[in-house]
Parts: structure tokens; C-alpha cells; sequence
């Protein structure tokens, strides 16, 4: 009740100012002008002016004088004035019930009237005060909807939870002309409105980031949800933007987020001191919320046990009368009081507060609140002895239905009990025991056996012992699932409870001679005997052994091993009466075993039985025995060692039967831990020792070896498991055995199908078909005899046997769509492609969803086995949208790509790029990637591309499959992915990149033993035409040479004659531009635009032969005649070639490669201008462009 924050401020927890009525009408009036008239004028002036100043009781003097008056002079305007000016004085002073009283007559005289617009003004200041007294509903339904403000109209609208009604209002009121004050008032209502309607995000964005409506929303927000150290982080931001107004609001919703994270100090001081100090200071105390301040203060110095401040804040709060009633600060602080009043043993006082605090309650309607005062109150009458209220009080508190529901319901069955209302005390058992029924697993034990033991025995009470004896073990059966948590139980009734119903799970039937209690009886009397006479001798400890020995065989463990602990406690004892002592601690032992916690002193007490027994038969069956109980305790390690103790004793004692008994039980146990190796050696250990028998058992030896095989296939030793089901079925008769002999038999065929022996495992199906099954087994065995078939490529015959195993499936079966398959596998081997696909349909059919996306693969990949292309594509797409990319991969992998080579082989590059990509990736991602797999991929990604046009993707996806091919283990691979590749490039006129791959394909070429001359040919043939291309024609002309020589070819010779050509050609040209140039140096100042015009024409035919070293002189020749000259080109600014010179020049002479990049661009720039520009001349600027940037 007092762990969340106050309720949102609404219109009734603010002041809101009643305006001056507008009586217009009033001044209509004609007034008698005496002098009783101006003074009844006079004091209602002066009571609305004290009213404004905070002066109630003069003000409240002057308005009942000047009533007074105005009623004796039969002025009804005037009445209703001075009423309606009353009225909101005694609301502003928190006397609802007189302004309401007061306004309600001023309403009855302007109806009477029929003054409407005055009657409005009163009915608004009317809705205010019910919705100030708490009647929402009368103050709905004055209200006028079109008129009222509407910010009052939206807090009505929240009082009753009609939120969207609400919202609108604030909606609009948000739209007109307010106030600071006003306005936020609005924000603030329409953001804690939101969150009421459970919109939390929409009130956190419903005002500005920082301001204080936005964090007053997240506080609430988180306060609301639990999220207390953000709500603490946001109370904290709003220290600073918080209004004075507001300030007492948030320091309380503060202190109560940080007492519900445990600060109590923290919160006591802060709502003793803000909450307080704030709330004293609003301008009417009325609207002030200071007893709530203080009554929570009260509550968190209760919580600290500061009893004597909180009986001071608690009684402050009750007395505090300036406010209106609140009943929240009333409950709280009459809780207080009563918990106060309760520590003192003051019940009077106590019972007074919490009645008080019901009353407060019923307000709020709070009803687990008022369950749990009202269960409080009911312990005090009944501890008191008065059973009736206490009775009534827990009757009213149930009527709550509050969480303590179970509690009530016993405390009220005790107090019926008491009162001899035997049946309606029954009834509230039963109802208790009701409400316990859905928590017996994780309900407290002992409120349980509590619950169960007191209806157990009101039933008994009541005569119904059946009734009494089905509770008492219902509660048993509980105790029994949750032994564990009842054997830790902090209750020790619980503890011995739970203890004694473990020992009693072992009890022996009674003797059949005499009662076993007077047996019992006679032990223990013997025991008093022999205890007076002979204490602490042996007389003593056998006497004691006798009596544990029957309360062990009575059940009662526990008083067992009492009587045997002085005997037990002894450091040594007497030699001579080993068998006593060996009795003693097997007595002890046996009655141990049934407790789990006691085993390992039944371990020890075993052992000293064995040490206190000679004979070694007998200590064998000690040490078996001590391997059972550790069994049957769970402890199958332990059991293990014991086993082979016993087995190894049993050997000594020649007993070959109990040893190898000994050994298979120690194999068994080991195969329950899971140890294979241990116990595959101790099944081979008993099986020689049986074998060492004059007549061992066929059926004994042949079960052995059939678990040998079992451990053998557990482990995975199929070929150990096949030997050892071989000689199981060898020693089983199958005639008398029929069942056992087909289950070894169909373990054998599935150890031989895991060696791949199949012929082996087939003719075991065979054989094993040959017995009756269940349909289900049969199916099975049908199902697993087509798969040994199919492995032997007899695929008719498995085909039968999986139609024989469809015919077994029952309607619906989940394995019907496995066999379609294999079915499917079958006809497709067998080339039968319309009933592959009829049963690869039939699998899809009735496939699980996970499964469907492969059978569509294989559906696709047979319909493209027979190009049926668009078939196997829709298939294929099928196959993707149910294949996850995650889980399937692979095989989604392969559906895309089997979707984008059809889509290529159709000519539908477009389409099929997507899928080949995805395909790609898929590959790519996965943890064991197949490179041949990648590389197909990226080829046929190249040729989708290149059949679009895009001849640079093509290249660069055949490049990337370089990268995942391996030049030495597949050359042949490697040097057709480069022949695809010089071809594209060729294509894109990339002729560097053509020369890299032919001198990559021509170094691995000459690494294979054999070369393949042709394909060197080829080779050859397109490094020399991409050196022709890039003006390399001396090199080119070499290269066509050494084609020839390895595959004289008609395209080689013809290509050879045309580089030779070409060659002929620029060196005619070479030569005239060398005779041009000494004819023009002859002269003694030769024209300088000729000289450079004859030198870039030397140049530009050196460039084309490739003769590196003739074009480097001449270029230094042009620059050499340019620097030379320079002077002539200086002052020829109008003269592009001659500014294009310079900056040749420039070019030359400039430190960087950027900067003489930047001079040969615009030397090109210049020489564009030209009409006719030289071209050699341009051919040198962009050969010199080129070699500067890289």
C-alpha cells in the first residue's frame, strides 16, 4: 500500500481559483438605494477582498453579515451572490460540505430565476466541489461539456478511467490560449493520463526533452514499472526544473522509490524535511498535502523502529485539520499507530487505529490492504480469546480475497475449531487446503503439513477416519516428492517427518507368529535388563543387536542405529565374538542403506562386517550385498568396485557361477555409467568363466554376448558388436526363443551396416523379415533391408521392400515421407523418371516443413537430369523458401546455384546473376568450403556476365576464380581460367593486363612435362598481338617467332607479316624524319616550330617501334632545342604552341611527378587550341603525361 507513488494530482488536488461570477444580470436589478443596501454592498466587497488577502474568518464575518442583510431585503441576485461568494470561500478552506451546500442554494434561486448564464457560472464552481469531495459522478453528471473548462473535464474523465475521453480534453485545451501555469498543468495531466492508460512511450515523448512534464513522466514511468534506479535517476534530474508548487509532490514519490530500494534513512529524511516543509508553505492549506507528507514520514521511522518520532508524525498527521480529508494519509498513519500500539500489547489502542484505517481504506478501495488489517485485528481478538470477532474479522478479510488467502482460511478453521463449529471449520480446512493445492511444490512444508495435520485431524474430530487417513497420505505423497528440500527444512518436525517416512519406505511385512510390537516390547526390556545388570558388555550389545535387528525389520531405522550407537561408538571390541560384531554392523549397515545420507556409514559398516568374516563365501555375498544397496542408492560407481570385490572372493571361494554373476552385474553397472571400456572387459571376464564350466548355460552365454555387443555398438565398435551378436545367435535356439533370437539378429544386421557389409547385413534382414513383428517393427526392418539394397545397387528389389514398408504405415505416419524418398533415390537409379518424381512429390507431400527443401532439391535436381529446365526451376524455388539459410547451407547453396545455371543455359543472364551470387556466398560462409564448387560458381557468375555486356565483371569473377584454384594440382584448370581470361581482356582493350596472363599461362605451360603445343601456340599468339597493341611491335615480332617455331600456323605467319609491316612502315617514316631534321639544322638558325615539329615526329615513331632508347634521346633532343630557345617563345603569348613549349619545358624541369603531370596537361590544353595541332607532338605530351603519373 505504501510502496508506490501517490496518486496523480487530479483537480481536486489542486486549488482551483472559483472566478468572480459574472451576475451581469445583477446589475439589472434595481436595489432599494437605503442604507441597509449600501452596507450589505460594502461588507460583500469587503468580504471578497478579505477572501483574496487569505483572511477566512473575517471574510467569512463580513459574507454572513451582508447574507444576512441581502435575505431581510428579499433581493434574490444579491443572495445568490453572497452564496455563491460563501461557497468558494469555504472551498478554498477545504469545508466542502459547506460550499457545496452554499453553491446548491445559489443554484436553486438562479433556476428559479431562470438565469442561465449566471446558473452556469454556478454550476461550474459546483462540479469543482463534488470533484473535490470525491463525488465524480454527481460532478459528471452537472457538468456541461461544451462549456466546462477543459482541463476540469478531463480530470473527471480520469477519475472514472475513461482515458481516451481524457486525452482528448487535454488534446484541445493544449490548442487555446493558456497561462505558464495553466499550460503546465495540462501537460502534466494529459502525460500522467497516458501513462494511466498503460502508454508509456507516448508519455515520455509528450513534452520537450528536459523539461519538467517530460521527467515527471519517465520517473513515474519507471517508478510504475519497477525500474527504481532509473525512476531515482529521473527524481533526481527533476530537482531543478521543478515548480515550488510541485516540490512536495516529488519529493514524497522520491522518498518512496528509495525505501523501496531499502534506503529508508534517505527516504525518511527527505519526505520529514521537502515533503513536509513544502507542503506547509502552499498559499491554502486546504490544497495542501502536508498529513501525507508526515504520515509516510511516520511509516519509514516505523521501519527503522524509531517508535517515539513515529507516534509523533503519526498522531501530527491525524491532527493536522487545516487540509481536507486524506484518506491515504489517514490509513497510513493509522497503521502506524496500530503497529505501534500492537509492539506495546496495547490491543485496545491497536484495534481502535485499525479500525480507523478501515474506514480510511474503504476510500481507496485497497483490498488487500484491508485483508491484512483485517487478519491482523482477527489474531488479536483470538489470542484475546474473543473467537466470534476474530471469526468475523476473518471472515471480512477473506471477503477480499487477499494474498494471505491460506493463512486466513486456518487462522479462521482454529477459531471455529475453538468455538465448536466443528462443520464450518471443516469447510475453512478445506478451502485452505484448496488454495494450497496449486502450490504443493514450491509451498512451505510446514505451512503445508500445518494445513494437512489440522484438517487431518478435525476429520477425525468429526468421524470421518477414511477422510483423515487419504489427507495424511496426500501430505505424505508431497513430503515423499520433496524429500530433499524436506530433509534440509529449518522446521525439525519437518526434518524428522521427512526422515522417518524414508526409513518407513522399506518396512517388512509383520511376523506371522506374534504381534511385532511385543517383540518389541520383550527387546526392549531386555535391553533395561541387561543395561542394570551388565552395562558395556557384550550381553549388552547383543541384546541391542536383537532390538535394532527388529526395529530394522519393522522399518524403524532411525531407532536402530540410536540403539546400536553406543555399541558403534566403541574404538575396539572383543576378538572373540566376530560373528556378534559382523551381525552388529550388517544390522547397522541394512539400516542404513535406506537413507541416502547415511550410505556412506553403511559403506563403512559393510566393510567391518567383511573384516569380522572369515569365510570368503560369505564375505563375497557381504561385499554383493554392499554392491546392491550402493546400486539401489544410485552411487553405480561404488556398486562397480563391490561387484568386483565379490567377484574376486567368489574366485577364491571356486565359485564360478556367483563370479561370473559378480562380473556381469559389475558390467552392467558400468555400462550405466556410461564406462564401455570396464565393462566390455567384465563381460569378457564372466564369459570365460563360464566357459570354464562343465555345462554352461547357451541361454546365459548367448544373453551375455549379446550385452557385450550392445557395449561394444554404444561405444562404436561396430566390428566388436558384429562378433560378439555373431556368437550370441550361435548359441540361441531360435525355435524355442523365436523373439530373442530376431531382436540379436536385427542388431547384428545394423552392426554389419555400419561396417558397410551389406551383402552381410541384407541376408540378415532377410532372415530377421522372416519372423512375426508388431507392423511398426516390421516397417522398420523393411525400411532398414531397402537401405542394405539400395547400397548394393539392387535398386528393384529395395524398391519392393520400401513399397512393402509404405503398406505397414499407419495414416500420418512421420516416416512415410523418408521412404518416399528412398523411394524416389530407387527409380531414379533405376531411370524411371515419372515414378521418381510421383514419389518424390508424395515425400514433399507429407514431409515436416524442415524436410521439404531438400526433397524439392532432389526433386529439381532429377526434373534437370531430364531437361525439364522449367520444371526443375520451380522446383528449385520451392527447395529455397523452405531451406534455412542457417541450418541447410549447403544444400540451399546448391538449389541457387542449380537456379542460375538453368536460368544461363536458358539465356537469362539477368536473372540468373542473383542466384549465382547467393549461391557464392552461401559456399563461402560455410566452415569447410569446396573450392571446386567456388570456382564453378565464379566462372559461371562470369559467363552471366560477359552475356550481359559487362565484360569488366566477367574478368574480375574469372580472376577471383584463379584464387581458388590450385596451378599445381589442376594446370589444365588454371590455364584455361587464364585463357578466359586474356580473352576478356583482350575484349576490354586491357592489353597489359593480357600480356600478365599469357606470361603466367607460358611460365606454367613450360612446367608440364608435356606442353600442349597448340594451346602454347595460342599463347604466344595473343601475347604478340597485346604487345603489337601497346606499340611493343619488336617484342611482338619476337614473340610471333616463337610461335612459330612450337605451331607454324597461317594466323601466326599472317599476324608475324603484319607486325613486320607496320615496323617497315614507321621506320620509312623514321628515316624521312631524320633526313628532315639534318636538311633544317644545315641552316644556321633553323625555324624552331619546324626543328620541334621534325623531332616529336622521331619520337612519335621510335614510341610506335617500342625502341625505348632512340625515343628517350630524342625526347631529350626536343627538350634540349626548346631550353635552347627558349627566349624566342617567351614573348609569343598569343602563340599556343609556343606557350605549350614552355610548359614542355616546365614539365621537364619540375621537381615532381605532380607537378610535371600538371605542366604536360596543360601543354595538351594549349596545343588543342591550335587549328590543326601536331599531331606528334600531342603523341609526345601524352606519352610524357602517362610516364609522369605512374
Amino acid at each position: 500500500m505504501f510502496d508506490l507513488p501517490e496518486p496523480f494530482r487530479d483537480s481536486e488536488s489542486r486549488p482551483f481559483e472559483v472566478p468572480p461570477l459574472d451576475f451581469t444580470p445583477f446589475q439589472e436589478a434595481l436595489y432599494l438605494e437605503d442604507e441597509r443596501t449600501t452596507q450589505a454592498a460594502f461588507l460583500q466587497r469587503q468580504g471578497l477582498a478579505l477572501t483574496e488577502e487569505n483572511r477566512p474568518e473575517e471574510a467569512r464575518e463580513a459574507l454572513t453579515r451582508a447574507l444576512e442583510i441581502r435575505q431581510t431585503l428579499d433581493s434574490p441576485y444579491a443572495v445568490a451572490e453572497t452564496l455563491s461568494a460563501l461557497g468558494r470561500l469555504a472551498y478554498l478552506n477545504g469545508e466542502v460540505a459547506t460550499a457545496i451546500a452554499h453553491l446548491e442554494a445559489a443554484a436553486e434561486i438562479l433556476h428559479r430565476l431562470q438565469d442561465a448564464a449566471a446558473l452556469e457560472t454556478i454550476r461550474l464552481a459546483l462540479c469543482r466541489a463534488y470533484a473535490f469531495a470525491g463525488r465524480i459522478e454527481a460532478a459528471l453528471a452537472i457538468v456541461d461539456e461544451e462549456t466546462a473548462p477543459l482541463a476540469d473535464l478531463a480530470a473527471l474523465y480520469r477519475a472514472v478511467g475513461k482515458w481516451s475521453e481524457a486525452l482528448a480534453c487535454y488534446e484541445r485545451a493544449l490548442t487555446i490560449e493558456l497561462d505558464e501555469e495553466d499550460w503546465l498543468a495540462v501537460q502534466v495531466g494529459r502525460a500522467e493520463a497516458l501513462i494511466l492508460a498503460g502508454r508509456h512511450a507516448e508519455a515520455l515523448r509528450s513534452a520537450p526533452e528536459g523539461s519538467f512534464t517530460a521527467l515527471w513522466a519517465r520517473a513515474l514511468s519507471c517508478h510504475l514499472q519497477g525500474d527504481l534506479s532509473n525512476a531515482l535517476s529521473a527524481y533526481q534530474a527533476l530537482e531543478t526544473v521543478t515548480p515550488y508548487a510541485w516540490r512536495g509532490i516529488v519529493a514524497r514519490a522520491k522518498a518512496r522509490a528509495l525505501a523501496a530500494l531499502g534506503h529508508l534513512r534517505e527516504a525518511a529524511l527527505l519526505v520529514g524535511a521537502e515533503g513536509v516543509w513544502y507542503e506547509a508553505r502552499q498559499p491554502y492549506a486546504a490544497f495542501a498535502r502536508q498529513r501525507l507528507s508526515l504520515a509516510l514520514y511516520a511509516h519509514f521511522c516505523l521501519m527503522l523502529n524509531e517508535s517515539d518520532e513515529a507516534q509523533r508524525a503519526a498522531e501530527e498527521a491525524r491532527t493536522l485539520r487545516a487540509e481536507r480529508p486524506d484518506p491515504e494519509a489517514e490509513a497510513i498513519a493509522c497503521c502506524v499507530l496500530g503497529r505501534l500500539a500492537q509492539r506495546a500489547n496495547d490491543f485496545e489502542r491497536m484495534s481502535a487505529a485499525f479500525e480507523a484505517a478501515l474506514k480510511a481504506l474503504s476510500a481507496l478501495h485497497d483490498d488487500s490492504a484491508r485483508a491484512h488489517i483485517l487478519h491482523t485485528l482477527g489474531d488479536g481478538y483470538r489470542e484475546r480469546g474473543q473467537y466470534e470477532r476474530a471469526v468475523i474479522c476473518y471472515q471480512r478479510a477473506l471477503s477480499f480475497t487477499p494474498s494471505e488467502t491460506v493463512l486466513t482460511y486456518l487462522a479462521l478453521a482454529e477459531a471455529l475449531t475453538a468455538l465448536g463449529r466443528h462443520a464450518e471449520a471443516l469447510e475453512a480446512g478445506a478451502e485452505a487446503i484448496a488454495a494450497l493445492h496449486g502450490q504443493q511444490e514450491t509451498a512451505d512444508l510446514a505451512l503445508l503439513g500445518f494445513a494437512y495435520a489440522q484438517q487431518a485431524r478435525r476429520q477425525m474430530h468429526y468421524g470421518r477416519a477414511e477422510r483423515a487417513q487419504e489427507i495424511n497420505e496426500h501430505w505424505l505423497r508431497i513430503l515423499a516428492a520433496r524429500l530433499p528440500q524436506a530433509t534440509a527444512h529449518p522446521e525439525p518436525a519437518v526434518q524428522a517427518l521427512a526422515i522417518g517416512l524414508y526409513l518407513r519406505s522399506a518396512l517388512e511385512s509383520a511376523f506371522a507368529e506374534r504381534d511385532p510390537i511385543e517383540l518389541v516390547d520383550l527387546a526392549e526390556r531386555a535391553l533395561q535388563i541387561v543395561e542394570q545388570s551388565a552395562p558395556q558388555t557384550i550381553a549388552e550389545w547383543a541384546a541391542r543387536r536383537d532390538l535394532a535387528e527388529l526395529y530394522r525389520r519393522l522399518g524403524r531405522s532411525a531407532e536402530a542405529i540410536e540403539v546400536l550407537a553406543p555399541a558403534l561408538a566403541l574404538d575396539r571390541h572383543e576378538d572373540a565374538y566376530t560373528a556378534l560384531w559382523r551381525d552388529i554392523y550388517l544390522c547397522a549397515a541394512r539400516a542404513c542403506v535406506p537413507h541416502s545420507r547415511a550410505h556412506i556409514g553403511a559403506e563403512h559398516y559393510y566393510t567391518q562386517a567383511m573384516f569380522n568374516e572369515r569365510d570368503e563365501r560369505k564375505r563375497a555375498f557381504i561385499a554383493l550385498e554392499a554392491a546392491e544397496s550402493c546400486r539401489r542408492c544410485g552411487n553405480d560407481e561404488q556398486a562397480a568396485e563391490h561387484y568386483a570385490v565379490a567377484a574376486a572372493l567368489f574366485s577364491r571361494a571356486s565359485d564360478s557361477k556367483q563370479q561370473a554373476e559378480a562380473l556381469m552385474l559389475s558390467a552392467e553397472a558400468h555400462f550405466r555409467l556410461q564406462r564401455y571400456e570396464p565393462a566390455i572387459q567384465a563381460f569378457q571376464a564372466a564369459l570365460r568363466v563360464l566357459e570354464r564350466t562343465t555345462k554352461p548355460s547357451s541361454a546365459r552365454m548367448a544373453q551375455l554376448y549379446a550385452d557385450l555387443g550392445t557395449a561394444h555398438a554404444a561405444i562404436g565398435q561396430a566390428r566388436g558388436a558384429a562378433e560378439a551378436f555373431k556368437q550370441a545367435l550361435r548359441l540361441i535356439d531360435q525355435f524355442n526363443e523365436p523373439q530373442r533370437y530376431a531382436t540379436i539378429l536385427t542388431a547384428f544386421a545394423r552392426a554389419e551396416m555400419r561396417l558397410e557389409a551389406y551383402q552381410s547385413a541384407a541376408t540378415a534382414y532377410q532372415e530377421v523379415l522372416q519372423f512375426e513383428h508388431p507392423p511398426e517393427a516390421r516397417q522398420s526392418l523393411l525400411a532398414e533391408f531397402g537401405t542394405a539394397l539400395q547400397k548394393l545397387n539392387q535398386f528393384e528389389a529395395a524398391a519392393q521392400a520400401y513399397e512393402q514398408a509404405l503398406a505397414l504405415l499407419e495414416p500420418g505416419s512421420k516416416k512415410r515421407a523418408e521412404l518416399e524418398q528412398a523411394l524416389a533415390d530407387c527409380y531414379t537409379a533405376l531411370d524411371d523418371y515419372e515414378a521418381a518424381q510421383r514419389h518424390y512429390t508424395e515425400a514433399i507431400a507429407h514431409a515436416v516443413p524442415e524436410q521439404r527443401g531438400a526433397l524439392w532439391l532432389a526433386l529439381g535436381n532429377l526434373q534437370r537430369r531430364y531437361d525439364h529446365l522449367e520444371s526443375a526451376l520451380e522446383s528449385y524455388g520451392q527447395a529455397l523458401e523452405h531451406l534455412d539459410k542457417q541450418r541447410q547451407g549447403v544444400q540451399r547453396a546448391e538449389a541457387e546455384r542449380a537456379t542460375g545455371e538453368i536460368l544461363l543455359a536458358l539465356q537469362r543472364p539477368q536473372q540468373a546473376i542473383p542466384h549465382l551470387e547467393r549461391a557464392f556466398e552461401l559456399e563461402k560462409a560455410q566452415a569447410r568450403q569446396a573450392p571446386a564448387t567456388l570456382i564453378a560458381l565464379l566462372q559461371a557468375l562470369a559467363a552471366a556476365y560477359e552475356q550481359c555486356g559487362d565484360l569488366g565483371r566477367a574478368a574480375a569473377h574469372q580472376h577471383s576464380a584463379l584464387v581458388y584454384q590450385d596451378a599445381q594440382r589442376a594446370p589444365e584448370a588454371y590455364l584455361a581460367t587464364l585463357a578466359e581470361l586474356r580473352r576478356l581482356y583482350a575484349q576490354l582493350g586491357r592489353h597489359g593486363e593480357v600480356i600478365k596472363a599469357c606470361e603466367e599461362a607460358l611460365r606454367l605451360e613450360h612446367t608440364l612435362a608435356r606442353p600442349n603445343k597448340a594451346r602454347l601456340g595460342q599463347t604466344y599468339l595473343a601475347l604478340g598481338r597485346a604487345q603489337q597493341a601497346l606499340s611493343q611491335l619488336d617484342r611482338a615480332v619476337q614473340t610471333f617467332q616463337q610461335a612459330l617455331q612450337i605451331a607454324p600456323e597461317p594466323e601466326i605467319e599472317h599476324a608475324l607479316a603484319e607486325v613486320r609491316a607496320e615496323i617497315a612502315r614507321h621506320e620509312q617514316a623514321l628515316d624521312v624524319a631524320t633526313q628532315s631534321r639534318s636538311l633544317l639544322e644545315r641552316t644556321r638558325l633553323p625555324d624552331l616550330r619546324s626543328l620541334v615539329f621534325v623531332i616529336a615526329l622521331q619520337a612519335q615513331h621510335s614510341l610506335a617501334l617500342g625502341r625505348l632508347d632512340m625515343l628517350q634521346q630524342y625526347l631529350d633532343d626536343l627538350i634540349a632545342t626548346v631550353r635552347g630557345r627558349r627566349h624566342e617563345l617567351i614573348f609569343a603569348t598569343a602563340d599556343p604552341t609556343a606557350q605549350a613549349l614552355l610548359a614542355l619545358l616546365h614539365g621537364a624541369d619540375a621537381a615532381e611527378a605532380r607537378l610535371a603531370s600538371a605542366e604536360y596537361r596543360a601543354a595538351l590544353d594549349l596545343l588543342r587550341r591550335e587549328a590543326q595541332p601536331n599531331a606528334a607532338l600531342m603523341k609526345v605530351l601524352h606519352y610524357l603525361l602517362e610516364s609522369a603519373s605512374g
